[in-house]
Order: C-alpha cells, then sequence, then structure tokens
C-alpha cells in the first residue's frame, strides 16, 4: 500500500472558484440559492468556490447564467496561471518563487493568492522577505 502524494488544487481551479464566490456576493446571493439555480447541493457550490472540485463547462455556463455574467468574467486572472508544459520545464531549472513556495506549503485562500500576485515591486519585496524569512526553501534542513 503506498501512500499518495497530498494534491493541490489546479490554480485555474481555485481561481474559477473565487472568481464565483466573489461574483455570487457582489450580488448578494447564497450558496444554497446558486445551487438551486444550477441543480446542484450547496456542498457542491462550496467545491467549486474552493477550486477542490472542478466545474464542467455546462455547469460553468449555468454559473454564469445564475451569476448574471458571463464565462470569461469566471477566468478572470487565469491568463496569469503558467501552462502544465511551462511549469515542468521552469520547475527543473529554476528556484521556487516565494509565492510558489507559500501555496505549497499552505491551505492560502485564492484571493489571497491572487492579491499577492498583484503586488507592486517594493510590495512584493517586502512580502517577498517575510515568507522566505517564515519558510524553509525545499532541500533547506529546518530549524534545529
Amino acid at each position: 500500500m503506498s501512500i499518495e502524494p497530498l494534491r493541490l488544487p489546479d490554480p485555474v481551479d481555485q481561481i474559477v472558484g473565487a472568481n464565483i464566490r466573489s461574483r455570487r456576493k457582489q450580488i448578494n446571493m447564497s450558496q444554497e440559492t446558486l445551487a438551486e439555480r444550477i441543480d446542484l447541493t450547496f456542498q457542491q457550490v462550496q467545491k467549486y468556490e474552493r477550486g477542490t472540485n472542478r466545474v464542467s463547462s455546462s455547469k460553468l455556463y449555468a454559473i454564469s447564467i445564475a451569476l448574471r455574467c458571463l464565462v470569461s468574467d469566471l477566468f478572470r486572472g487565469c491568463d496569469e496561471v503558467k501552462p502544465p508544459a511551462e511549469v515542468a520545464e521552469d520547475e527543473a531549472d529554476a528556484p521556487q518563487s516565494w509565492i510558489d513556495r507559500a501555496r505549497r506549503v499552505s491551505d492560502l485562500n485564492p484571493v489571497l493568492i491572487d492579491k499577492l500576485s498583484r503586488l507592486d515591486r517594493a510590495q512584493a519585496a517586502d512580502v517577498e522577505r517575510m515568507v522566505n524569512y517564515m519558510l524553509p526553501r525545499a532541500g533547506d534542513k529546518a530549524a534545529a
């Protein structure tokens, strides 16, 4: 029996989920109401909003209608996510960025990750120093 590695939600799924939640709250709609309108349980809506479950294209379309927005609005911010092939090439050579390290060791809210990625250079440098101080790099020995 082998232990499977922890699988983190895909960044695109997290962003889409965060956008669903943001739009739902913007129009003062409950998870229950959204769930009823798209013929799901509110628990499934929660999983979509957390990015733990992927939204099918047909449900994404139904969600956009229920939330009175364009499907493309739900992908806002996804253009900054690297395609999987590009990620695989970069990870072999480059050290992990501080924001990637923060994502991997913590269950950060996708909205927080989005906001961190939009900081200006000076703000990002300050946050990077704090994250680097708090999080050891892969391969570094833990402090004794």
